[in-house]
């Protein structure tokens, strides 16, 4: 069985921000950083990917099965993030429905994403290699997580040997039982969030938003994310994904509000100490850009990637 929270060893790593499903910036990452089409670099350096591999652009299943091969094959190592995690639960969300052989439509018009439909022995594949997942990985140096590194939750996941869907299921089952007037309210939706310590590596810590309600997966939010990366002081780097960072920081591509203060430069580090490095940078709506902008030479959308231990974020 897996542990939740694993242990690597010090060395240089290329850690990969959220890919969902966008193979061609996955071999554009590869080519640029030195590493074969096999995942291979010749200076020895390994990949690092923060999860969410899937959803949104056009092959999730073969950038899925490219990094399930590196991971077992030695070359790389991966986190659950919160799309695996939905597939783990069989939650139907905005920008999954290539699992569940439904077509995706571009966000504001009728145009359907180009996207490869999963049959079932892909399914049964691809669960399988999510399972086998930690939800974070350390060393003396490190700490790599999806979305938040929160210490009660990471503590508490420690402890735990297994499979993370299961294992996240009975928890919602038990946070019900523990709460049974709270449901279908904004407070449950609260615990549900920051008190499940999966649900807080995977996608964060969130409070009362006290603006309009916004649109997320197609549903109206009143939670927002917490910029937890603003109180960390600890002597080891965080590197996180999950944010939806863009290259111009004064257009987003998603309605999710920003948590991000205005900063000095998009490639430097965040928190109080410089320990902090967000690598995701919204490459999930590369292929939604490029449809309703085909006459733009910049793009919004990137693949961020950390090069370790030099600390230089590159955008692809």
């Amino acid at each position: 069985m897996p542990r939740f929270i694993q242990s690597i060893p010090l060395g240089a790593y290329d850690i990969v921000g959220d890919v969902h499903g966008h193979v061609g910036s996955l071999d554009m990452a590869l080519d640029q950083l030195g590493y074969s089409q096999d995942g291979v670099h010749p200076a020895g350096r390994r990949l690092i990917f923060l999860g969410d591999l899937v959803d949104r652009g056009p092959d999730s299943i073969r950038v899925a099965d490219r990094v399930a091969k590196w991971v077992q094959g030695g070359l790389a190592l991966c986190v659950l993030g919160n799309h695996e995690l939905n597939l783990l639960m069989g939650r139907a969300r905005q920008g999954n429905e290539w699992w569940h052989g439904q077509p995706q439509f571009v966000r504001g018009c009728k145009r359907i994403l180009p996207q490869r439909q999963a049959q079932g022995q892909d399914r049964h594949r691809l669960l399988e290699f999510f399972q086998s997942l930690p939800l974070a990985l350390e060393n003396d140096e490190l700490k790599i997580v999806h979305a938040c590194w929160h210490a009660p939750s990471v503590d508490r996941l420690r402890r735990v040997r297994g499979l993370v869907g299961p294992w996240s299921a009975t928890l919602d089952q038990q946070l019900m039982a523990e709460n049974p007037h709270a449901k279908r309210t904004q407070e449950w939706e609260l615990i549900l969030q920051n008190e499940h310590p999966v649900r807080v590596l995977t996608s964060g810590l969130e409070a009362r938003w006290q603006g309009v309600p916004f649109q997320a997966s197609g549903q109206p939010r009143r939670l927002a994310r917490v910029p937890w990366w603003e109180a960390w002081r600890e002597p080891e780097t965080v590197v996180f994904g999950h944010y939806w960072r863009s290259q111009n920081s004064r257009k987003s591509l998603t309605s999710i509000p920003g948590p991000f203060r205005p900063g000095p430069s998009l490639t430097t580090p965040l928190g109080p100490r410089g320990h902090a490095w967000c690598v995701d940078f919204s490459n999930g709506h590369r292929e939604e850009e490029r449809l309703l902008r085909p006459w733009s030479r910049t793009t919004v959308a990137a693949l961020g990637v950390l090069r370790w231990p030099e600390r230089e974020l590159i955008l692809i």
